[in-house]
């Protein structure tokens, strides 16, 4: 695959767009199989992800990353309608991958090094680095992104971003599997220009979830009306739905409050969703008007397009985002 071999996988790109629906304007890289589900990886790709594999394993894991984060993105952006209406494409990265000692990081360095000056520039330019929440944060991580800065990379993005009260609702007490909590991440925020708000987190907020039936959703949104929190296979618990509101507010104005940093919600949301609206309605009534004053800072992952993952052509042929 790395090689443009035919492969049971292939790099798709799922639409980010603005707020309100209208543009898709990024994308993010994700691995689906050829098979038309909107799910991957399988267990022979996860067995390749494994930091503890075989030095053989690594290196072919090491050759795979370092595809989709340079050859792929020059061949997305070649493409003249995306390089004209995407800013750029989100490409994921294990906090491992970043360590600049690991086989990742010489790869990727390499592959920009045999890139001409223009496709060099372009690369960087167009690609973000999107860490993952699968491994623990550490003060390390801030050392792993000033390497990738020197290599030229300057937009990084956390992913799977949790709030601590809502990965206590999800739990349910269990062992989070999550490592993005916000106490975790916050003292980071500042080496990022891209938050990403986790869907498990967005459901909460905003509930509603892909998985959800009409009669879950309608159940859930009686719930909060009464401050609430009623979910479907999840245990009953005594907070409230104004304090995941609260969270989450709080969380958003402190991060938008440099004018920096923009926030994606990993959730289909519609002012014409009954339960999105009520949340959006609550969540302007403690200063944060997502759809007015601060529609610019937020995106959503999916929107229209919902989980599905397009290749590059398609997405091409089927833009009408813009870029800025």
């Amino acid at each position: 695959m790395a090689d443009g071999n035919l492969s049971f996988y292939s790099f798709r790109l799922q639409p980010v767009y603005d707020i309100t629906g209208r543009f898709c304007i990024e994308a993010e890289v994700l691995l689906r199989g050829n098979n038309g589900q909107d799910s991957a990886p399988f267990e022979d790709v996860l067995t390749l992800c494994d930091p503890n594999a075989p030095p053989d394993v690594e290196q072919v894991y090491a050759k795979f990353m370092a595809y989709q984060g340079v050859q792929l993105v020059l061949d997305t952006f070649n493409i003249d309608v995306l390089r004209q209406h995407m800013r750029y494409i989100s490409v994921n990265y294990r906090k491992h991958d970043l360590k600049p000692d690991g086989e990742v990081y010489k790869r990727v360095g390499a592959a920009l090094t045999q890139l001409s000056k223009h496709n060099r520039a372009r690369v960087l330019s167009k690609t973000c680095i999107e860490v993952t929440e699968d491994q623990a944060v550490s003060d390390t991580l801030v050392d792993y992104l000033a390497a990738w800065r020197k290599l030229g990379y300057q937009r990084f993005a956390l992913d799977d971003l949790v709030g601590d009260v809502a990965a206590s609702v999800r739990s349910g007490g269990a062992p989070a599997k999550n490592f993005h909590t916000l106490s975790a991440t916050k003292p980071l925020f500042c080496h990022f220009k891209v938050l990403k708000v986790d869907m498990d987190w967005a459901s909460l907020i905003f509930l509603s979830h892909p998985g959800w039936r009409a009669p879950d959703e309608e159940a859930i949104l009686a719930g909060a009306k009464e401050d609430k929190m009623k979910l479907p296979r999840i245990p009953d618990t005594d907070i409230t739905y104004s304090a995941v509101l609260d969270e989450f507010v709080g969380f958003a104005l402190t991060a938008i409050a440099g004018k920096a940093v923009k926030i994606t919600i990993e959730l289909t949301l519609s002012a014409t969703h009954e339960n999105n609206a009520y949340a959006m309605a609550k969540i302007k009534e403690r200063g944060l008007d997502m759809l007015g004053e601060h529609s610019s800072f937020f995106f959503m992952q999916g929107g229209v397009t919902g989980a599905k993952a397009f290749t590059p052509e398609a997405l091409a042929e089927h833009s009408s985002g813009k870029a800025d």
